[in-house]
């Protein structure tokens, strides 16, 4: 049995399930009478069938039918950093991978975004405030406002580079918009 409540019944199941709402009477117990149960139950179980679709389509993660609707809703039909795959476990996966992308501002995020692709990465964020008149000191190292939003991606040199370029075009694309990220791929 399916977890969808309509799935799973047999066509002698729901046969006996409408000859239990059939009128009592030696009449209603007849040949024709169970012809009618049968073709009434055929119809009935092609509905029930055709709901279990519908409620597995709700889900992106499930669907078949609309696998390109949800595909599009979320993007991944024209996403540069991630083509979109052939297969119908892969297009699921890609879809329940963008329905669990949260989204995030720490590090951990990003480390989390690098190990679905199998990288292994670092990130560095630079401690570093804007230099302001009447606050910096001679010696004190000139940085712009930019400086404070600027991060590093630190991986290591043996990572392919079109996995490199595909781990940059993800990061670059979910990181805060505010933000500057550098990569470092000589770990």
């Amino acid at each position: 049995m399916s977890i969808y409540p309509t799935d799973g019944y047999s066509l002698d199941a729901i046969k006996e399930m409408v000859l239990q709402i059939f009128p009592r009477g030696p009449i209603w117990r007849s040949a024709g009478t169970s012809a009618l149960a049968e073709a009434l139950a055929r119809g009935l179980q092609r509905g029930s069938n055709r709901v279990a679709d519908l409620l597995r389509e709700q889900f992106g993660s499930t669907a078949s039918e609309t696998i390109l609707a949800w595909a599009r809703e979320y993007g991944l039909l024209s996403d540069a950093c991630s083509p979109f795959p052939s297969s119908e476990a892969d297009r699921q996966a890609a879809i329940q991978a963008a329905e669990r992308a949260q989204g995030g501002q720490d590090p951990a995020y990003y480390v989390g975004v690098a190990a679905g692709l199998q990288v292994v990465i670092d990130i560095a964020e630079v401690p570093v405030s804007p230099t302001r008149c009447g606050v910096a000191r001679c010696g004190d190292e000139l940085a712009g406002e930019d400086a404070a939003y600027e991060w590093l991606v630190i991986g290591p040199a043996s990572t392919a580079a079109a996995l490199q370029d595909r781990l940059e075009c993800l990061i670059s694309r979910l990181a805060p918009s505010h933000t500057v990220v550098h990569y470092s791929w000589s770990a």
